[in-house]
């Protein structure tokens, strides 16, 4: 962003090979992650800030849009299990190991529906996603660490063609795609929905 408003959109140079999709930077703002589409290795690839600019690429592992919370717990769609569900990893040598599956409520909704695209809050407190690429979710963490039954947003006042979502820095604002266009709303929200014992 300069002075006069935002610069002409142009790829950038870590990525600009290949078709580039979902890209996430961790709040650190020191990784960007995103999916590479016609490569051999398919997956999550990322780039680390140097003082230079954009490391070069590297491979992490199998998945699809990863979502960062502020003390750096990772959640990445695994696409090597059918259905295609969320879940938590670490990285260790710059790959992705651990892929953990969420326990709770959360579970059967994941065995029996395709759910991808997360979007992890800041503080980690709750997590939305989409079934089937539309119809946005939130599941809540509760005090055992495990997370609630997932919420239907739509009969919240989201479309149903609301999809892949993500949340700014700060927390307050949930921005989410729909017909190529892009949407916002208030977290407030969402933070209606949290159940009354984790107020």
């Amino acid at each position: 962003m300069e002075s006069e408003g935002w610069t002409f959109p142009e790829p950038a140079k870590f990525s600009e090979r290949f078709t580039a999709l979902e890209p996430h930077v961790t709040l650190d703002n020191r990784r960007i992650f995103w999916v590479w589409r016609g490569l051999k290795d398919k997956g999550m690839y990322m780039a680390k800030r140097t003082s230079d600019g954009w490391s070069e690429t590297e491979y992490v592992g199998p998945g699809m849009m990863v979502s960062s919370s502020r003390d750096g717990q990772m959640y990445v769609c695994d696409t090597r299990l059918k259905p295609y569900r969320i879940v938590n990893v670490q990285i260790e040598n710059g790959r992705f190991t651990q892929y953990k599956r969420l326990r709770g409520g959360i579970e059967q909704f994941q065995n029996e529906n395709r759910t991808a695209h997360p979007c992890i809050s800041p503080d980690g407190s709750y997590i939305i996603f989409d079934k089937n690429g539309t119809y946005l979710y939130v599941s809540f963490r509760n005090m055992d660490n495990e997370w609630g039954k997932p919420i239907d947003l739509t009969k919240h006042g989201f479309h149903p063609e609301a999809g892949i979502a993500s949340i700014s820095p700060d927390g307050k604002n949930l921005f989410f795609g729909r017909n190529g266009d892009i949407y916002w709303v208030s977290t407030k929200i969402i933070e209606k929905l949290k159940p009354e014992y984790l107020r």
